[in-house]
């Protein structure tokens, strides 16, 4: 099971959620005026005037990963 560090009664829970998404009135409902975005849109959307300051901290955690 995908959700074994989970015990009862959130398994139920998680089951229950589960079965409810699939509908397809919550399907509508959730979709309603969703767009869909490329990564680079999400980044600017999300960090505005800082996007600069997270690809400069992207940089650095590559450039750390690369040399260990």
């Amino acid at each position: 099971m995908e959700y074994e560090n989970f015990d009862e009664p959130i398994l139920s829970e998680i089951a229950r959620w589960n079965r409810i998404s699939m509908r397809k009135d919550i399907e509508e409902i959730v979709s309603s005026g969703v767009q869909q975005v490329d990564q680079q849109f999400f980044d600017r959307i999300i960090f505005k005037d800082e996007i600069q300051a997270f690809h400069n901290f992207i940089r650095s955690k590559l450039d750390n990963s690369e040399h260990n």
